[in-house]
């Protein structure tokens, strides 16, 4: 065995120790709070909205709905249409995170899809898309892999804007330092680049990362999540911690949509399989280019993020040539959604001032 994949074995034991540790007093709270509620004899009405594949695609109108074929799964694809325009518009491909779905970037392909080819979708294992049995069907690899499919098949020939949240941006630092010729652009959004946040790892952001351990164990973060009606869903979003610091800009439909999505037949077990393949060895990981990565990006942290701290986004600088940082104010994890406008505006400034770069990958 190579010493690195020693190394990675005993991380993910690690991982799975802690998380055992966490699963012991988390898991005796859920018992207690199903007691309490049937003693109480309270119950909560089921999801209002049904899981149909109609349930979120009149956030945005105008969009056509597809499926993309990528590593032999289906992935829904959202698109205000390919550009019939001379020459074409530029490609915007847009990447959620965790709990998410294609929808949270609501805001961002309304705002985009007139000067731009916007095209998002539900990430494998999540709310439309096919979900992989297996932790291995989530590794980094395949996850990259998917992206780069939909990128090929979006935009044969140009490069795109790649904008990304949360987990969509792990994915989207990682394809960027592994495929950096089929982007023009990388915006990231609360997702810190992947070295920097090791290097920068620190107590209080361990402790924002609990659920990273959680996650590890079987069967109980299902439960948790999916408890009364998914309700950890919502605090997740509307919480003082955690949730929006606009709190009018997320509807009780538009979490509910995401409790819909979460609810889907083995959605919720995909979505937190991320996380327990996310420290496997894996000797296929996408291995990066050499040197700084030079695609030009935007890197966006919230002031009020309750899921990083400041400190993992410091000096990302030593490892992207040519960075523009810049943190929101008065806005949380849920950036895209909290801020939409600044979020927005940010940018469109940003591809303003990197126009020249657009180009072929050719």
């Amino acid at each position: 065995m190579s010493g690195v994949a020693l190394q990675a074995y005993l991380r993910q034991a690690a991982f799975y120790f802690t998380g055992y540790l966490l699963a012991v007093p988390i898991s005796g709270a859920l018992a207690i709070s199903k007691v309490k509620r049937i003693i109480k004899g309270e119950r909560r009405p089921p999801l209002a909205i049904q899981a149909s594949d109609a349930s979120a695609r009149d956030f945005v109108p105008g969009l056509h709905h597809s499926w993309l074929v990528a590593n032999g799964i289906r992935l829904h694809t959202v698109r205000a249409g390919p550009s019939t325009s001379t020459p074409p518009k530029p490609v915007m491909v847009f990447i959620h995170g965790f709990p998410e779905a294609w929808f949270s970037w609501r805001h961002q392909l309304e705002h985009f899809k007139q000067e731009y080819d916007v095209v998002a979708f539900d990430m494998r294992g999540y709310n439309e898309s096919d979900k992989p049995l297996g932790i291995d069907s989530y590794l980094m690899r395949l996850l990259v892999s998917d992206v780069v499919t939909i990128i090929k098949s979006v935009s044969p020939d140009r490069q795109v804007t790649l904008v990304a949240h949360d987990w969509g941006g792990v994915i989207a630092w990682v394809l960027a330092r592994a495929h950096p010729e089929l982007l023009s652009h990388l915006v990231v959004l609360c997702a810190p680049h992947p070295s920097n946040f090791l290097e920068k790892m620190t107590t209080a952001q361990m402790l924002k990362s609990w659920y990273i351990f959680f996650f590890q164990v079987p069967w109980i973060p299902e439960a948790v999540l999916s408890d009364d009606n998914f309700v950890f869903i919502q605090k997740m979003f509307t919480s003082r911690k955690m949730g929006l610091r606009n709190r009018d800009r997320i509807s009780p439909e538009e979490i509910a949509r995401y409790k819909v999505a979460a609810s889907r037949p083995g959605a919720l077990t995909s979505m937190i399989n991320y996380y327990r393949a996310l420290y496997r060895y894996d000797p296929r990981y996408p291995k990066p280019k050499k040197g700084k990565l030079k695609v030009p990006t935007l890197l966006m942290w919230a002031e009020d993020d309750g899921a990083f701290t400041p400190k993992v986004f410091e000096d990302t600088e030593a490892h992207v040539e040519d960075l523009t940082t810049i943190g929101l104010s008065d806005c949380s994890h849920w950036a895209q959604q909290d801020r939409p406008d600044l979020v927005n505006r940010h940018i469109t400034e940003f591809l303003a001032s990197h126009a020249t770069t657009l180009g072929s990958r050719l």
